[in-house]
């Protein structure tokens, strides 16, 4: 089980549809993607993902000021 006071982002990897979360970790920042293994061979998917992080990039350092 996830801790309520949880902050950090989700990464969730190669899932074919979407899970079913609890309200304060599903309000969370979430990044999704395919495999690795799909990752590895698909430079959309890796563009994908990239734009993903840089959107939410203050999440990963949110005490960086």
């Amino acid at each position: 089980m996830i801790p309520e006071d949880t902050r950090c982002v989700f990464w969730f990897m190669g899932l074919s549809e979407q899970l079913e979360l609890p309200v304060s970790i599903a309000k969370l920042p979430s990044l999704t993607s395919p495999s690795l293994y799909e990752l590895a061979d698909n430079p959309d998917a890796k563009r994908a993902l990239w734009q993903q992080i840089c959107h939410d990039e203050y999440n990963f350092f949110p005490h960086a000021e």
